[in-house]
């Protein structure tokens, strides 16, 4: 474990959802030379996280591929990557290894890419890893079964109850429990190696009322639906390059500063 003093910091207690402004967020390793300096403009400090070596190319250093950040400084990851997430991770941590190592091809991958929104988590839970599925039963959280199972990197987390998706799927189990959802066109998001990324993949939040891009939405479609929902919600949107948006498995935030 990293031993420098977190005083002045806090674990984020609900994924996604920081209380204060963001002070650390979990790139995958090959983003954080592109991206450290934006995010550093913010005080924000990037840790970077090596790649799962039995993915596919394009997706081997996603994070959201890697590890479930459930909360309260706990972190359920495959043993693999426990040397490597104790070298990064401050004080305060803490680690629960999952039974899965995630790997080529679909759905070995998926085992740790659970959607966390306010008090539900949405997966295809037949392909979720066992432990991290019994640490999110422990802690009360609500399953959502659905299709998708790259339903992190499907979503982007607004607020506890609010999301922006281009899954259908994942539009109406959320819509049914009260969520209120933007669903827009499937595509539009650069993604090297396929088709194109997802929404969730390319974004983070940085404080609770600011959503960062790695890149814009000039080329989206709904690029004017998203900016009014945001509006909407009291988010600022920024973008961190002048690329169109690119997904790199998400921005991941775990540190906020305390108050």
């Amino acid at each position: 474990m990293r031993t420098e003093s977190d005083k002045m910091m806090r674990y984020i207690k609900h994924p996604n959802l920081p209380e204060s402004n963001v002070k650390q967020v979990i790139l995958g390793d090959i983003y954080s030379n592109m991206l450290q300096n934006q995010l550093l403009s913010f005080d924000i400090e990037v840790l970077p996280v090596m790649g799962g070596e039995l993915l596919e190319e394009p997706v081997r250093y996603h994070p959201d591929m890697l590890f479930t950040y459930i909360g309260n400084g706990e972190f359920v990851l495959p043993k693999a990557y426990r040397k490597n997430f104790e070298s990064i991770l401050p004080t305060g941590s803490s680690i629960t290894e999952g039974m899965v190592e995630p790997s080529k091809p679909y759905p070995r991958d998926i085992a740790y890419n659970v959607l966390i929104a306010g008090e539900v988590y949405v997966h295809r839970l037949a392909n979720i890893d066992r432990i991290l599925l019994r640490r999110l039963r422990e802690i009360r959280l609500k399953a959502v079964n659905v299709n998708q199972g790259y339903s992190k990197c499907s979503t982007c987390v607004v607020d506890n109850k609010s999301v922006i998706t281009a899954d259908k799927g994942i539009a109406t189990a959320l819509k049914s429990l009260g969520f209120d959802v933007l669903l827009i066109t499937p595509g539009f998001i650069d993604l090297p190696g396929y088709d194109y990324g997802f929404i969730g993949g390319c974004c983070g939040k940085l404080a609770p009322n600011i959503l960062a891009f790695t890149g814009n939405l000039d080329i989206h479609p709904d690029k004017n639906s998203i900016l009014r929902f945001l509006n909407f919600k009291g988010i600022k949107p920024i973008f961190l390059t002048d690329k169109p948006a690119f997904d790199i498995g998400s921005i991941i935030p775990i540190t906020e500063e305390s108050t």
